[in-house]
């Protein structure tokens, strides 16, 4: 065989060498690399999903704290407003029923209650709405003004013909009680 014959035939020979080598070693190495890269691949984009379902949780419960933060604020408003009231109704509590405390710090025992029905123009029903709202004694119904008998009866006070004649029947009966104790 002749030189150039043999330097082709090495040619061959010395490629296919490089081919067997480069399938059996390069190609299974890179192989192997491309299914770890592409396992690993998954394993990114399941934890990408993951930290996308997180972060929409994590923006639902801002935003429902907020809410609950906006509800709050509103309940604390009217719980003053309900204080304020309260403490508006327990003044005109006090204003309308007096409880003068004597020396020894006790309260003395409340008078006995009158028939407020001899009043003319003051029936059963008017009777007990004065004596739900402590006013049982001709002294205490004649202590208030209209306005605050208005506050007492409501829509009950359409049903009266003249409110300060009946306050005033009160005050007359209160001090003909006061003349008689003398």
């Amino acid at each position: 065989m002749g030189p150039i014959p043999a330097f082709v035939l090495g040619l061959l020979i010395g490629w296919l060498v490089e081919w067997l080598i480069d399938w059996t070693y390069w190609r299974r190495r890179y192989t192997r690399l491309e299914r770890s890269w592409k396992q690993s691949a998954q394993r990114s984009q399941a934890q990408e999903d993951e930290l996308l379902a997180q972060t929409r949780r994590a923006a639902e419960a801002v935003e429902k704290a907020t809410r609950l933060d906006v509800e709050l604020v509103a309940l604390r408003a009217e719980l003053d407003h309900c204080r304020s009231q309260m403490q508006e109704l327990e003044t005109q509590a006090r204003r309308l029923t007096p409880v003068e405390i004597d020396a020894g710090g006790t309260a003395p025992a409340p008078p006995p209650p009158d028939d407020l029905k001899v009043i003319k123009g003051i029936g059963p029903v008017i009777s007990k709405m004065l004596n739900d709202a402590g006013i049982t004694t001709f002294e205490q119904l004649g202590a208030l003004d209209v306005s605050q008998l208005r506050a007492i009866l409501g829509e009950m006070i359409e049903r009266l013909s003249d409110e300060e004649s009946l306050l005033e029947q009160a005050r007359r009966l209160a001090q003909r009680k006061q003349e008689g104790k003398r």
